[in-house]
């Protein structure tokens, strides 16, 4: 009997289930503050009225993506933190708060969901985790093991997810192999990492937004201490980020197409077969687009008004809670957009849309032979078709196409490379 007790009192447990009162309710994020060290973007509840709130921080750290090396150790230090977090998980996750810290391709982010009355306790617990982080030897040694066989297992992906990721790599510019990866966190040990870390947080910038139940007040105080704790203490690894180099500064206005592929507009076909080879599957992708010409240039208006209509009615479809209006508001402010009223722009541009604007963008940037089309085709071939493989690496390209047989090279070969930033969904100068 008296090895029993009691469990510990869970903090996270909201006691005030109360909606705030705030008294200006704009339908989009307003920029709320702006200093030297963040920008906090805050957008209260209009929709949901419930006592809920969401979090999202990124932390621009320019070094986090400079090398191989830097891209493992800042995914290290993600996961070592969700590691030590590890203490607190059971009781957020009880109390209805859900939380998470990852790399992303500027640096790193937070993320919180969840029952707004302790979520600034939760995170200004995780902030102290990453101002008094230090490498536990022990555990960096078992996160280390686990990196490494995601990196291994990497190549035993399905092909249409190595399709993408070749295409990565050709498209974005600070983008690292997995071998590479794997090569550089072979050699990595937990020095390195305290080496490191002052490095990534010695220029840094933090980009926030707040939604939800909370009162702006509220919001700028929970902002200021995080600074407070982050920048301003006596002894602190983070320093502020030069405003020249904040990503959202520059932002390169792209055509509007039909996909958003690591920063480049178009149309995108994924097709994975054990029947045919890639080659194959390509001819059979322009045999589609020959086949839809003919639909397109001989669909009924009444027809094409009904498509239009579906797709008006799949963009107005109200978000089902507070996580997917946030999501899509924070890719607004994460690639500088900012275009919050971006559905309603669109739905307004679709109901004035006629069937011969179609038809002319689908001849100049999409059918077969189109002026103003460029394809890129990532084909990877299984063992089923060695033989397809080696005439098509043998054979000399098709007219008016190159093939790429050094990615690296091509890339560099490209005249506007080194003049666009970003990553997935991103193009910035």
């Amino acid at each position: 009997m008296e090895d029993l007790h009691m469990p510990k009192p869970n903090i996270f447990i909201p006691s005030d289930l109360s909606l705030k009162n705030v008294e200006e309710k704009g339908s989009f994020p307003c920029m709320l503050r702006k200093t030297l060290f963040s920008r906090v973007w805050y957008k209260p509840d209009t929709m949901f009225f419930t006592p809920k709130a969401y979090i999202k921080m990124y932390f621009h750290c320019p070094l986090s993506r400079s090398s191989p090396e830097s891209i493992v150790l800042t995914d290290m230090f993600t996961r070592l933190l969700m590691d030590y977090l590890n203490d607190y998980a059971y009781d957020a996750q009880v109390a209805g708060l859900y939380y998470a810290v990852m790399p992303n391709d500027t640096g790193f982010q937070i993320t919180m969901v969840g029952y707004n009355d302790k979520m600034r306790t939760l995170l200004e617990t995780v902030v102290g985790k990453v101002a008094a982080f230090e490498v536990k030897v022990d555990r960096f040694v078992v996160i280390k093991e686990t990196i490494t066989k995601a990196y291994e297992n990497l190549k035993f992906q399905q092909p249409h997810q190595q399709a993408s990721y070749y295409c990565s790599l050709i498209l974005e510019e600070q983008k690292w192999t997995w071998d590479e990866k794997l090569a550089a966190i072979s050699h990595t040990e937990a020095s390195d990492l305290e080496k490191f870390l002052p490095h990534l947080l010695g220029k840094t910038f933090i980009e926030s937004y707040f939604a939800g139940n909370m009162e702006p007040g509220e919001v700028k105080g929970v902002i200021q201490h995080v600074e407070d704790i982050l920048f301003n203490a006596p002894v602190s690894l983070c320093k502020a980020l030069p405003s020249s180099q904040h990503l959202t500064k520059r932002i390169v206005k792209l055509e509007r197409g039909l996909r958003n592929d690591s920063g480049v507009r178009g149309l995108q076909f994924t097709i994975q077969s054990t029947v045919k080879d890639p080659a194959n599957l390509d001819a059979r992708v322009e045999a589609f687009l020959k086949m839809f010409e003919g639909t397109l240039y001989q669909m009924p208006d009444i027809e094409f008004k009904s498509n239009v209509n579906a797709l008006i009615n799949m963009k107005l479809e109200k978000y089902k809670n507070i996580r997917e209006e946030s999501a899509f508001f924070w890719r607004e402010i994460s690639e500088g957009t900012l275009k919050f009223d971006r559905k309603e722009a669109e739905v307004a541009a679709l109901r004035d849309l006629k069937k011969e604007e179609l038809i002319e963008f689908f001849d100049n940037h999409v059918k077969v032979n189109a002026p103003r089309k460029k394809i890129l085709s990532i084909q990877v071939y299984g063992g089923l078709h060695t033989n397809e493989y080696e005439k098509v690496v043998h054979d000399e390209p098709q007219p008016h196409s190159y093939q790429i047989t050094d990615i690296f090279s091509f890339r560099r070969s490209r005249p506007l490379y080194g003049s666009f930033k970003g990553g997935i969904g991103q193009m910035k100068l």
